[in-house]
């Protein structure tokens, strides 16, 4: 099998039409996806959001993108990882840990949160292996469904922890 793998931000019209129209073609389980898909759209040509894609022989084959934390950035720089999605047919080949990798360069951060749907055991042993702790367990997009929070915290700044977790216990739906 030929390959040919190639990374870029996503930052121009056509790197985010292109990053939406993936998204769009894989939806999880959130409520008012479609919608969110369409605020993605927007708030990455306004550059609120930011992102690297991946290409399998010019084909996109997964995205990631984050934002600094709309209600915990102040103080702290908190970028928050949106979406991470690899297409079925080329996972296992490093592009998320790559990307992830970009992102936690290139995007200035004090610390970096995420989270996933309780039962995404992929996503939450990815992001175990990537460093990442789980910190809370909460309702963040629906009442009835659990979500697990996790950080990725510098050495120099685990006394953030507690405090992050306090915070997301309390928001819960």
């Amino acid at each position: 099998m030929s390959f040919y793998f190639s990374f870029e931000d996503i930052d121009g019209t056509r790197t985010i039409s292109r990053a939406v129209n993936f998204l769009a073609r894989q939806p999880l389980s959130y409520p008012n996806y479609v919608d969110w898909t369409g605020k993605t759209e927007a708030e990455l040509l306004t550059g609120i959001k930011k992102g690297v894609i991946a290409y399998n022989n010019e084909i996109l084959a997964g995205d990631i993108i984050c934002q600094p934390h709309k209600d915990l950035s102040g103080a702290l720089n908190v970028l928050e990882l949106k979406n991470i999605r690899i297409h079925p047919e080329v996972r296992g080949r490093r592009f998320a840990s790559f990307m992830l990798r970009q992102a936690e360069i290139e995007f200035p951060h004090d610390l970096v949160l995420a989270d996933a749907r309780k039962g995404q055991i992929d996503m939450i042993s990815f992001l175990l292996s990537e460093g990442y702790k789980l910190i809370a367990s909460s309702n963040l997009y629906e009442p009835d469904v659990s979500d697990v929070v996790m950080v990725k915290v510098p050495r120099n700044r685990q006394n953030l922890i507690p405090e992050l977790r306090n915070y997301f216990q309390s928001i819960s739906r």
